[in-house]
């Protein structure tokens, strides 16, 4: 018979051996009912059915008539005298039959294990939930809890479930012994490790950004050509162009009348020539003479061929980019200047400002998404199930999720830390992510990015 409850142990009983002694006074035998434990495993075995209830009634049953029996055994008929009975002489008391004395030391053993047993069996468990869509649903639905209504259904767990407003509210209700488990997102942080017992993260979360896709004005459209970093290319072009003009006038001034001796006009001829050869042009104008300007302008022929074809691209990606409807966050480099909505209470504030954005706490998504609509805030950081669950329920074509990730974390369940239920139900975990139970769950609340 299994105890689900008792963790890494496992008790098989075997009950009522008969024992035909004689009860002391009124000579007949009598059945002596002993509960014996075979032996117990180490392994972790979750059990196929919860312990029955006439298991609870049989056991402590059989442990009181073992006591009486014993003592009337030891007491009644062994304290007293011997008396002569229709022609048979009792035993002298020092001649004590030894089972008595094995069943009552058995007892004293066995107790504490099965009274252990008993309570767990016959105590439901009660289960703490909390969280928010898609991981809890107001019906009683969600990732959260199917994965563990499954898993409790494997392991033959009978639960009763009180419902709390925030996770937070929940593990307070576990260390205070409220409930003796919490079903919901919770997250497997250092701060929760340390007050309650995890279980194996059941989900990897992340953050993601949520957006508008609005249509791009002529401002907007040619706003990339005067950017920093267009300003930047521009700067390094320009110094990479002088240094080329610079050498073949170094090369050149003393040989080639089309390079003067006065650096200005002779270095402005070079990059001239250092243009002219980059673009392949050739108009023969002015061209190195000596041997080391040929060497300059033919290593510069080389390399003009990738940095040209580089700018090219680059110039062609940004005309592309400009003639797109494009988020207006779509990574969280752009937070600078952005006003960025977050969860009140939530660690996302200071990931905004760390990246330069301006945080606007929201009590909920549903407020964090009117802001946004309204153009009072320009993104919604949030996390990215969530998200997922809000637009595939929504489907808004004017909001897009960005596809970068950030500040990943897992979910999981807790116990209390005493609590012996953890690492059976990391082993059912393991189990329905190595058969795919997990990923079909989440791809049926989120869809095929759920599980990316």
């Amino acid at each position: 018979m299994d105890f689900p409850e008792l963790g890494a142990q496992r008790y098989v009983m075997i009950s009522f051996i008969r024992h035909f002694s004689k009860w002391p006074v009124t000579g007949r035998p009598g059945p002596f009912p002993m509960v014996i434990m075979l032996g117990r495993t180490t392994r972790v075995v979750p059990a196929e059915r919860p312990l029955p209830i006439w298991a609870a009634a049989v056991i402590p049953g059989s442990a009181v008539l073992a006591f009486v029996h014993c003592a009337s055994e030891l007491v009644l008929g062994r304290v007293f005298p011997a008396v002569p009975q229709q022609g048979r002489t009792q035993r002298s008391m020092l001649h004590i039959r030894p089972l008595p004395l094995i069943a009552l030391l058995m007892l004293g053993l066995l107790w504490p294990q099965a009274a252990q047993g008993i309570a767990h069996a016959t105590n439901t468990l009660r289960v703490g939930v909390a969280g928010s869509s898609p991981f809890i649903n107001p019906d009683g639905s969600g990732i959260s809890m199917d994965l563990w209504n499954e898993a409790t259904e494997v392991l033959g767990w009978r639960c009763t479930t009180r419902t709390y407003p925030t996770v937070a509210a929940a593990l307070e209700a576990l260390q205070a012994g409220e409930v003796d488990a919490v079903a919901g997102p919770v997250a497997i942080t250092a701060d929760h490790a340390a007050r309650v017992s995890l279980t194996q993260p059941y989900f990897r979360s992340s953050l993601s950004i949520l957006s508008r896709k609005d249509e791009l004005d002529v401002q907007a459209r040619i706003r990339p050509f005067f950017s920093k970093r267009l300003a930047y290319a521009v700067g390094v072009f320009l110094c990479i162009l002088a240094s080329v003009g610079a050498l073949l006038w170094l090369a050149e001034r003393k040989r080639n009348e089309q390079f003067p001796p006065r650096p200005a006009r002779g270095i402005a001829n070079g990059m001239w020539c250092a243009i002219v050869t980059m673009t392949t042009t050739g108009y023969g104008d002015v061209a190195p003479k000596t041997f080391l300007g040929r060497v300059i302008a033919g290593a510069w022929m080389v390399i003009s061929l990738l940095f040209a074809t580089s700018m090219v691209a680059g110039i062609a990606s940004t005309l592309t980019l400009t003639g797109m409807d494009r988020s207006v966050v779509a990574t969280a480099d752009q937070f600078p200047g952005k006003r960025v909505a977050v969860l009140e209470g939530a660690a996302h504030a200071k990931f905004v400002t760390e990246h330069g954005g301006t945080p606007v706490a929201m009590p909920a998504l549903d407020s964090c998404y009117a802001a946004l609509q309204a153009h009072r805030v320009d993104a919604v950081l949030f996390d990215r199930p969530q998200l997922l669950y809000f637009q595939q329920e929504t489907r808004h074509a004017d909001l897009a999720i960005s596809a970068e990730h950030y500040l990943p974390e897992g979910y999981g369940f807790a116990f209390r830390t005493d609590a012996a239920q953890t690492p059976l139900m990391d082993v059912v975990l393991l189990r329905m992510m190595e058969n795919g139970a997990v990923d079909k769950v989440v791809k049926d609340w989120l869809g095929p990015l759920g599980t990316k």
